[in-house]
Protein backbone atom coordinates (compact mmCIF):
# COMPACT_ATOMS: atom_id res chain seq x y z
CA UNK A 1 0.00 0.00 0.00
CA UNK A 2 1.30 3.35 -0.78
CA UNK A 3 -0.37 6.56 -0.99
CA UNK A 4 1.75 8.52 -3.42
CA UNK A 5 2.82 5.68 -5.75
CA UNK A 6 4.14 7.61 -8.26
CA UNK A 7 6.25 9.71 -6.40
CA UNK A 8 9.85 8.15 -7.47
CA UNK A 9 8.93 7.88 -11.56
CA UNK A 10 11.99 6.41 -11.64
CA UNK A 11 10.91 3.39 -9.17
CA UNK A 12 7.70 3.37 -11.01
CA UNK A 13 9.50 2.80 -14.77
CA UNK A 14 11.50 0.13 -13.18
CA UNK A 15 8.74 -1.92 -11.40
CA UNK A 16 6.33 -1.47 -15.14
CA UNK A 17 9.34 -2.77 -16.72
CA UNK A 18 9.70 -5.77 -14.77
CA UNK A 19 6.10 -6.57 -15.01
CA UNK A 20 6.63 -6.17 -18.59
CA UNK A 21 9.52 -8.20 -19.68
CA UNK A 22 8.34 -10.91 -17.07
CA UNK A 23 4.80 -11.04 -19.09
CA UNK A 24 2.99 -11.59 -15.76
CA UNK A 25 -0.32 -10.66 -16.34
CA UNK A 26 -0.68 -8.97 -13.50
CA UNK A 27 -3.66 -6.31 -13.24
CA UNK A 28 -2.90 -3.91 -10.07
CA UNK A 29 -4.07 -0.14 -9.08
CA UNK A 30 -2.32 2.60 -7.16
CA UNK A 31 -3.11 6.23 -5.65
CA UNK A 32 -1.09 8.61 -7.68
CA UNK A 33 -0.45 12.41 -7.50
CA UNK A 34 -1.71 13.96 -10.84
CA UNK A 35 1.33 16.49 -11.03
CA UNK A 36 3.43 13.26 -10.96
CA UNK A 37 1.99 11.63 -13.55
CA UNK A 38 3.13 12.24 -17.62
CA UNK A 39 1.55 10.45 -21.25
CA UNK A 40 4.27 8.44 -21.50
CA UNK A 41 4.41 7.40 -17.88
CA UNK A 42 0.65 6.74 -18.18
CA UNK A 43 0.78 4.70 -21.16
CA UNK A 44 3.52 2.53 -20.01
CA UNK A 45 1.35 1.80 -16.21
CA UNK A 46 -0.99 0.79 -18.01
CA UNK A 47 0.56 -1.87 -20.31
CA UNK A 48 1.86 -3.79 -17.19
CA UNK A 49 -1.14 -4.11 -16.03
CA UNK A 50 -2.73 -1.12 -14.34
CA UNK A 51 -6.50 -0.92 -14.60
CA UNK A 52 -7.27 1.83 -12.04
CA UNK A 53 -6.17 4.74 -10.61
CA UNK A 54 -7.16 6.95 -7.72
CA UNK A 55 -6.37 10.78 -7.42
CA UNK A 56 -6.86 12.87 -4.46
CA UNK A 57 -8.01 16.42 -6.96
CA UNK A 58 -9.96 17.89 -3.83
CA UNK A 59 -11.22 20.33 -5.28
CA UNK A 60 -12.52 22.68 -8.60
CA UNK A 61 -11.18 25.72 -7.70
CA UNK A 62 -7.42 26.52 -7.78
CA UNK A 63 -7.18 29.45 -5.26
CA UNK A 64 -8.32 26.24 -2.53
CA UNK A 65 -5.84 24.01 -4.30
CA UNK A 66 -3.05 26.40 -3.99
CA UNK A 67 -3.42 26.67 -0.31
CA UNK A 68 -3.89 22.80 0.67
CA UNK A 69 -0.72 22.12 -1.37
CA UNK A 70 -2.34 20.05 -4.63
CA UNK A 71 -1.76 20.64 -7.95
CA UNK A 72 -3.75 23.44 -9.05
CA UNK A 73 -3.45 23.59 -12.86
CA UNK A 74 -7.10 22.41 -14.13
CA UNK A 75 -5.72 21.58 -17.41
CA UNK A 76 -3.44 19.41 -16.00
CA UNK A 77 -5.81 17.43 -14.00
CA UNK A 78 -8.40 17.25 -17.13
CA UNK A 79 -5.66 16.02 -19.50
CA UNK A 80 -4.76 13.47 -16.91
CA UNK A 81 -8.67 12.20 -16.67
CA UNK A 82 -8.89 12.09 -20.68
CA UNK A 83 -5.24 10.30 -20.78
CA UNK A 84 -6.59 7.93 -18.46
CA UNK A 85 -9.45 7.17 -20.11
CA UNK A 86 -8.24 7.08 -23.87
CA UNK A 87 -5.82 4.17 -22.09
CA UNK A 88 -8.58 2.37 -21.28
CA UNK A 89 -7.89 3.45 -17.29
CA UNK A 90 -10.44 3.45 -14.45
CA UNK A 91 -10.15 6.50 -12.43
CA UNK A 92 -11.58 7.71 -9.04
CA UNK A 93 -11.10 10.70 -7.72
CA UNK A 94 -11.81 12.00 -4.35
CA UNK A 95 -12.99 15.58 -3.12
CA UNK A 96 -12.97 17.69 -0.06
CA UNK A 97 -15.36 20.57 0.78
CA UNK A 98 -15.55 22.88 3.46
CA UNK A 99 -12.33 24.21 4.10
CA UNK A 100 -11.44 27.58 5.32
CA UNK A 101 -13.22 30.53 3.77
CA UNK A 102 -14.38 28.47 1.14
CA UNK A 103 -17.64 29.85 -0.63
CA UNK A 104 -20.71 27.63 -1.30
CA UNK A 105 -19.78 29.00 -4.75
CA UNK A 106 -16.57 27.35 -4.61
CA UNK A 107 -18.03 23.94 -3.71
CA UNK A 108 -20.11 24.40 -6.52
CA UNK A 109 -17.44 24.55 -8.54
CA UNK A 110 -16.06 21.37 -7.53
CA UNK A 111 -18.98 19.63 -8.15
CA UNK A 112 -19.36 20.92 -11.89
CA UNK A 113 -15.83 19.93 -12.53
CA UNK A 114 -16.08 16.76 -10.97
CA UNK A 115 -18.65 15.91 -13.70
CA UNK A 116 -16.73 17.45 -16.18
CA UNK A 117 -13.68 14.75 -15.21
CA UNK A 118 -16.14 11.78 -16.12
CA UNK A 119 -13.95 9.55 -13.82
CA UNK A 120 -14.98 6.01 -12.98
CA UNK A 121 -16.14 6.79 -9.73
CA UNK A 122 -15.76 9.94 -6.98
CA UNK A 123 -15.49 10.24 -3.42
CA UNK A 124 -16.62 13.86 -1.82
CA UNK A 125 -16.09 14.59 2.17
CA UNK A 126 -15.92 17.12 4.09
CA UNK A 127 -12.46 18.20 5.33
CA UNK A 128 -11.16 17.18 9.02
CA UNK A 129 -8.35 18.74 10.46
CA UNK A 130 -6.23 16.01 11.94
CA UNK A 131 -3.78 16.13 14.63
CA UNK A 132 -0.06 16.56 13.23
CA UNK A 133 -1.65 18.49 10.26
CA UNK A 134 -0.30 22.09 9.29
CA UNK A 135 -4.54 22.58 8.85
CA UNK A 136 -4.96 21.50 12.97
CA UNK A 137 -2.39 23.93 13.88
CA UNK A 138 -3.64 26.52 11.94
CA UNK A 139 -7.30 26.05 13.22
CA UNK A 140 -6.07 26.22 16.62
CA UNK A 141 -4.57 29.38 15.96
CA UNK A 142 -7.95 30.72 14.44
CA UNK A 143 -9.74 29.72 17.69
CA UNK A 144 -10.83 26.28 17.74
CA UNK A 145 -9.89 24.38 20.85
CA UNK A 146 -7.71 20.39 20.04
CA UNK A 147 -11.24 19.27 21.66
CA UNK A 148 -13.23 20.47 18.91
CA UNK A 149 -10.82 19.39 15.99
CA UNK A 150 -10.39 15.82 17.32
CA UNK A 151 -14.67 15.58 18.03
CA UNK A 152 -16.43 14.67 15.05
CA UNK A 153 -19.78 13.33 13.82
CA UNK A 154 -21.05 10.66 11.16
CA UNK A 155 -23.96 11.01 9.12
CA UNK A 156 -25.68 7.85 9.03
CA UNK A 157 -28.69 6.53 7.26
CA UNK A 158 -32.06 5.65 9.00
CA UNK A 159 -30.17 1.86 10.34
CA UNK A 160 -27.43 3.83 11.78
CA UNK A 161 -25.06 3.15 9.40
CA UNK A 162 -22.07 5.64 8.29
CA UNK A 163 -23.20 6.24 4.90
CA UNK A 164 -20.61 8.66 3.38
CA UNK A 165 -18.69 10.48 5.61
CA UNK A 166 -17.68 12.04 9.20
CA UNK A 167 -16.59 15.68 9.76
CA UNK A 168 -15.81 17.64 13.03
CA UNK A 169 -18.49 18.85 14.76
CA UNK A 170 -17.67 22.80 13.79
CA UNK A 171 -17.11 23.09 10.35
CA UNK A 172 -13.81 24.92 9.38
CA UNK A 173 -15.29 27.39 6.99
CA UNK A 174 -18.13 28.99 9.49
CA UNK A 175 -20.82 26.47 6.92
CA UNK A 176 -23.63 25.03 9.11
CA UNK A 177 -22.72 21.32 9.26
CA UNK A 178 -26.35 20.28 7.90
CA UNK A 179 -25.41 22.37 4.87
CA UNK A 180 -22.15 20.70 4.37
CA UNK A 181 -23.70 17.58 4.35
CA UNK A 182 -26.70 18.56 2.18
CA UNK A 183 -23.46 19.32 -0.43
CA UNK A 184 -21.85 16.47 -0.02
CA UNK A 185 -25.26 14.60 -1.01
CA UNK A 186 -25.47 17.05 -3.91
CA UNK A 187 -22.76 15.87 -5.17
CA UNK A 188 -23.41 12.11 -4.95
CA UNK A 189 -26.75 12.94 -6.48
CA UNK A 190 -25.24 14.86 -9.24
CA UNK A 191 -22.40 12.60 -10.18
CA UNK A 192 -24.14 9.17 -9.69
CA UNK A 193 -27.41 10.89 -11.31
CA UNK A 194 -29.67 9.93 -8.22
CA UNK A 195 -31.86 13.42 -8.35
CA UNK A 196 -33.67 11.98 -4.89
CA UNK A 197 -30.12 12.83 -2.94
CA UNK A 198 -29.86 16.51 -3.93
CA UNK A 199 -31.54 19.09 -1.69
CA UNK A 200 -30.21 21.85 -3.20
Amino acid sequence: MDDIFNYDKKRVEKLCNTLIDGNMGIEWRDLSRIELLDDSLLEKMRQSGCYKLAFGVESGTPRILEYIGKCSDLDKIRGTFKKCKELGIETKAFFTIGHPSETEDEIKRTIDFSLELQATDACFMVVRAFPGTSLFEEMKKAGFSEEELTDYRQFQDENGYVKYHVMNFNSLNGMPSEKLDDLVKEAYGRFYKKPELCTS
